[in-house]
């Protein structure tokens, strides 16, 4: 009798833990799916604006939240080398993940949920594919060095990070399903980047900017350097900012980064 109520208590809390889980990740999704609406102002259910918002949260969190960010912190890249960086990372990866939808066949109209019609393994390239973009050595970065001389003998330390970020995803693919996972890496990208490019409320922002660097006091231009020919024309700087700021050269970056771009307040 012992013995029987010992597994029947056994069986209850694995039920109770399964329930626990479920419960667990339906929150988390209906928060993913609250994100995206409200901070990102997206269709949480139209594949294309998702995964746009998955390019940017997965360059967060396999690229920026790494030992690249010790890179900036000890002064071996500064604010405008970020900007040009972050902004070159999430457009890659952007890339590939509407390269993947391509050979899948799949329309960005699409819903979200056909996701879950494709199995782990149909991932597999794909993640390897951005995986070895990030980590190759050899490439190069739009401010100039390679991977590797930028990283130096901190190399093998970003790629077990990265490595460790993308066996994460992957995982979550497969005890999920896809549709969990781009929802969650797109409401990362949505909550954590939202002064990035790539954001859907960056060309809020980048307006907001352009528009105060011809009204700022002389009180505030005083403590900045002086303002580099490359932001002189302002019709071509949004342009810039909007399509490919990777492609600033290093003074306007350094420039704008030290103006306050990534830091004006929105209603984002």
């Amino acid at each position: 009798m012992g013995s029987s109520n010992k597994e029947e208590r056994r069986r209850r809390a694995r039920i109770e833990a399964m329930l626990r889980k479920t419960l667990t990740s339906e929150l988390e999704e209906q928060v993913a799916v609250e994100s995206l609406r409200d901070r990102a102002g997206i269709d949480p259910d139209t594949l294309g604006p998702v995964t746009d918002l998955v390019a940017l949260g997965l360059a967060n969190s396999w690229w920026r939240n790494s030992c690249v960010e010790d890179w900036h912190a000890a002064g071996r890249l500064d604010n405008g080398d970020m900007l040009r960086i972050n902004s070159y990372t999430t457009q890659r990866i952007r890339q590939r993940l509407h390269g993947w939808l391509r050979e899948m066949r799949l329309n960005p109209l699409e819903t979200v949920g056909v996701l879950d019609d494709f199995g782990p393994e149909d991932f597999d390239p794909l993640l390897e594919r951005i995986y070895r973009w990030c980590v190759a050595p050899g490439r190069r970065l739009p401010t100039g060095p390679t991977l590797v001389e930028l990283a130096s003998s901190d190399l093998p330390a970003y790629a077990d990070h990265a490595d460790r970020a993308v066996g994460g995803f992957a995982e979550m693919i497969e005890d999920r399903g896809a549709r969990f996972a781009f929802l969650r890496a797109a409401a990362h990208g949505a909550l954590a980047c939202r002064r990035w490019w790539g954001h859907p409320k960056w060309p809020i922002l980048v307006d907001e900017f352009t528009d105060t660097l011809d009204d700022m006091r002389p009180e505030q231009r005083c403590v900045l350097p002086p303002e580099p020919a490359g932001v002189a024309d302002r019709s071509r700087l949004r342009e810039t900012l909007l399509e490919h700021p990777w492609q600033l050269d290093e003074e306007s970056a350094r420039w704008l980064t030290a103006t306050g771009l990534g830091h004006t307040p929105t209603s984002a």
